[in-house]
């Protein structure tokens, strides 16, 4: 209620309060959303309540193993490591270690943050195990470049021709 000092007269005035729920890599810190510190991160819109001195609070969630937290929901594998998408915590150890190289942060101007995992030129998919089209495993589980087949048809043929000529050649 409000009072109008000159004239006595008392008013309701309602005042409509509208607060956005917290985002990925933010915590509700009872007035406000605070985004995660460096070294820690929070994947979830309402993240993890946990119980300190009795109290519940949301808190932000310690840096994964073998990756570094640039705060928010910003988690980078160290360069060997990888992981699957910016919705997934577990960083895994890649089985072909120099496959996997150091992942590219992007921010976005709309606040969304986009996460290049690049692997070594011919390898792809999970884990960056999977070889790219044009390459194909070596003995060692290596991805290399597949030759090209025409050189394998010319270098056939031409053996093929020589082989002829030469019997041609004996049996006159």
């Amino acid at each position: 209620q409000y009072l109008d000092e000159k004239s006595g007269r008392k008013f309701n005035q309602s005042i409509l309060l509208s607060l956005r729920k917290c985002k990925k890599g933010e915590i509700f810190s009872g007035m406000s959303c605070e985004r995660c510190p460096r070294n820690f991160y929070s994947l979830e819109p309402d993240p993890i309540t946990k119980s300190i001195n009795g109290t519940q609070r949301l808190v932000c969630s310690s840096c994964p193993e073998n990756s570094f937290c640039l705060g928010g929901d910003i988690i980078v594998p160290y360069k060997g490591f990888w992981r699957k998408n910016e919705n997934q915590s577990k960083v895994k150890k890649c089985l072909i270690e120099e496959a996997c190289l150091e992942v590219t942060v992007q921010q976005n101007e709309d606040g969304s943050t986009d996460y290049l995992h690049p692997c070594s030129e011919g390898y792809g998919g999970h884990l960056c195990f999977t070889c790219q089209e044009g390459y194909g495993k070596n003995s060692e589980n290596e991805c290399i470049k597949c030759s090209n087949q025409t050189m394998h048809y010319v270098k056939f043929a031409l053996l093929t021709l020589t082989s002829l000529l030469i019997i041609a050649f004996q049996i006159h």
